[in-house]
């Protein structure tokens, strides 16, 4: 049922989006039809996102242009079926190292620019020079792609990996900036949430990883307490031992 919440409601998103650009454009009269249907409650259970051997088992199994669409997810943040499926060439800029969110596809309906760090980077610089059309993700008839949720699907089942959905990519994004530390904010801004409660659930892990690595020391460490009395504890002290000391025990 939660996987179905999620993607009813990713879905249901982007059609307000999509409803609203074209309505602002007058290319559709009337209110927008999505706007009294409400979205499905979902469980705010423990977040999924992939650990960096399932990412690593995830990339190894699928092959391009999906591997490339997963990472810009995974070390983009993108939204797949909304914002890494429509990518266009235009919205990369490689040089300065920028992607830019169209906000007739974002979820908040506003177009924003991210950086981008350079495994990502370089993923889509070969894509771009792989595909002719105007679109990053390409299918072999050139056409953009409508899903990935089959091949998806496949590629996760191959790697051995469960409850994983397109959209886990994007926990993962913000679950690992909220493990190395990042503040709440700029989370917020990279991943392009409207709402700083949505965000704090990939904060909270920031303590978590903390705690968890300190305990580690408890594991490599060995129990520094004594365990026998020491050899010489009982035996006689000399007086030179004691010189200096010897009020103390006179009388």
């Amino acid at each position: 049922m939660t996987e179905a919440a999620v993607g009813f409601n990713r879905e249901l998103g982007t059609l307000k989006t999509l409803f609203n650009y074209f309505i602002d454009r007058e290319k559709f009269d009337g209110p927008n039809p999505t706007r009294k249907v409400k979205k499905i409650k979902e469980s705010r259970g423990r977040e999924r996102f992939l650990e960096i051997e399932e990412e690593d088992r995830l990339l190894s199994v699928c092959t391009e242009p999906l591997r490339t669409i997963v990472m810009s997810g995974i070390y983009g943040g993108l939204r797949i079926h909304s914002e890494a499926l429509t990518l266009q060439k235009a919205d990369v800029d490689l040089r300065r190292r920028l992607l830019t969110v169209q906000g007739a596809f974002a979820k908040n309906g506003e177009t924003l620019t991210i950086p981008l760090n350079s495994k990502l980077r370089e993923a889509l610089r070969q894509r771009m020079l792989e595909s002719e059309s105007e679109y990053v993700f390409t299918k072999c008839d050139g056409k953009p792609y409508r899903s990935i949720q089959n091949i998806f699907r496949t590629a996760c089942k191959r790697a051995g990996l469960v409850n994983v959905t397109p959209h886990v990519m994007r926990h993962t994004f913000a679950s690992r900036l909220g493990m190395e530390g990042v503040d709440i904010r700029t989370i917020q801004e990279l991943g392009r949430w409207k709402d700083i409660r949505m965000v704090q659930r990939y904060a909270n892990l920031s303590e978590r990883h903390k705690a968890e690595a300190i305990e580690k020391l408890s594991n490599s460490t060995k129990n520094s307490t004594p365990n026998s009395t020491p050899a010489d504890f009982g035996k006689p002290v000399s007086r030179v031992a004691l010189q200096g000391f010897e009020p103390w025990f006179d009388g």
